[in-house]
């Protein structure tokens, strides 16, 4: 499967967004474009930052009683969930 090297800005229409694989506009961009980018696999060139919110709770003896299941990424009034599961799988590439 071909996934984007970079992310580009909103509405970008350049040659290489137009190329399967090569590049994809951030308003375009799918919950495992976004992953790939929080796993270093994908170039944010979008010239917006994102912002990454998780939730963890604490109980009332300070111990973490449960981990953060999804992640939620926002930019620019536009927002995805990242399941854990997404961020696990796009975070190496299998040989095949």
């Amino acid at each position: 499967m071909n996934h984007p090297h970079s992310i580009h800005p909103p509405g970008c229409g350049c040659e290489d967004c137009h190329r399967p694989g090569a590049t994809v506009p951030i308003d375009l961009a799918s919950e495992v474009d976004i992953a790939r980018v929080l796993g270093g696999r994908t170039v944010n060139d979008s010239g917006r930052p994102l912002t990454v919110v998780t939730t963890t709770t604490v109980g009332t003896d300070g111990r973490v009683t449960g981990g953060a299941d999804t992640v939620v990424v926002q930019c620019d009034g536009r927002s995805w969930s990242v399941g854990a599961y997404v961020l696990a799988a796009t975070s190496f590439d299998p040989p095949f």
